[in-house]
């Protein structure tokens, strides 16, 4: 278990891109609810987009029939939310 939780920042443009994939809010926040808690945890998690870029990419579990990825960066406090998209 990690020794301290980073807090959850969501950008605008990450709470914009979640509507457009799940309009409900409820439900947008229980898809991305999990996916939270595991970053919070250990952002490393996911892969860096590029070699030595701030921007991370973490692939969710697909919603129906598509897959999802959850655009990020951290620091030792924070995991701020960039973008979310289909893929």
């Amino acid at each position: 278990m990690a020794e301290h939780f980073r807090t959850i920042v969501r950008e605008h443009l990450f709470e914009d891109s979640l509507r457009e994939l799940i309009a409900d809010e409820v439900d947008a926040d229980e898809f991305i609810g999990t996916a939270e808690i595991l970053l919070a945890a250990d952002p490393e998690l996911g892969m860096q987009t590029e070699q030595g870029s701030p921007v991370w990419a973490l692939m969710l579990p697909p919603t129906e029939t598509e897959d999802l990825t959850l655009y990020y960066t951290f620091d030792d406090q924070t995991v701020s939310l960039l973008f979310i998209e289909r893929t």
